[in-house]
């Protein structure tokens, strides 16, 4: 999408690297395998868990992001429309 459709959107525009920071913030904490997840981001093992999960505080953490209400189609935090099955 455009930039000038995305402020008649009234969407605020973002680089597109915050996608890679959140999707590599987000597998880590709904349990994906590290070893997977750092090899899709060409990093180590290391790297990803010293830098994508410095902030996960403890053990619980990790489950929140399983409280987000997940469909076919996307998080509800996302989901603008219904798409029909």
């Amino acid at each position: 999408m455009r930039k000038p459709e995305m402020t008649d959107l009234g969407i605020r525009a973002r680089r597109q690297y915050n996608c890679r920071h959140t999707y590599a913030t987000m597998c880590p904490m709904s349990g994906m395998n590290p070893a997977f997840i750092a090899t899709q981001l060409g990093h180590s093992v290391q790297i990803l868990l010293s830098t994508r999960t410095r902030w996960i505080n403890a053990s619980t953490d990790w489950g929140e992001p399983g409280k987000i209400e997940k469909s076919l189609i996307g998080t509800q935090l996302v989901q603008t429309e219904t798409v029909p099955l």
